[in-house]
């Protein structure tokens, strides 16, 4: 692991920034949704399925004709692809849209908390060798302390972009 002040720095700095992306993107909840022509969903993909996949943000809006609870302004639209992919790929392409709804702005404060709580146990234990967390004879404090810093770095550099 890295110095605990450079962690404790990294880990902060993610936390800062994982709330600025949030603050500045469309609200949550998310939904991905794969819809025919006529914008009903389709919940079974296969190649014979033509339709668009899309990531909305925030709760359907009614038609004018009440028929269609799916429908979206379009600035609620954050993603759009029409479906020209075979069945595979369209799965695929589903699972990640799915996955960015499912990490949505609405889980960065509670995100940028626990990296908080890392950037802390950082400053309070400093460096712990890497064997602390798979030893069984440490005691399970240290071995969670050195999980909760090891696993916050790995988030915090992912949301950062690198791979130090």
């Amino acid at each position: 692991m890295t110095g605990s002040k450079s962690a404790a720095v990294t880990l902060r700095t993610a936390a800062v920034l994982l709330r600025e992306l949030a603050a500045r993107a469309t609200p949550g909840p998310w939904v991905a949704r794969f819809t025919d022509r006529y914008g009903w969903p389709i919940t079974d993909l296969d190649d014979e399925d033509s339709g668009t996949f899309a990531l909305v943000a925030g709760t359907a809006l009614p038609r004018e004709d009440d028929r269609d609870p799916g429908h979206y302004d379009a600035h609620h639209l954050l993603a759009e692809h029409d479906d020209d992919l075979p069945a595979e790929q369209s799965r695929e392409l589903l699972a990640s849209l799915r996955w960015a709804a499912t990490v949505h702005p609405g889980l960065a404060e509670s995100l940028a908390a626990l990296l908080e709580v890392a950037a802390d146990a950082a400053d309070d234990y400093g460096d712990l060798p890497e064997f602390v967390m798979f030893d069984s004879t440490q005691a399970p404090a240290y071995r969670f302390t050195f999980r909760l810093i090891h696993d916050g770095l790995a988030v915090a550099r992912g949301i950062l972009g690198s791979t130090d």
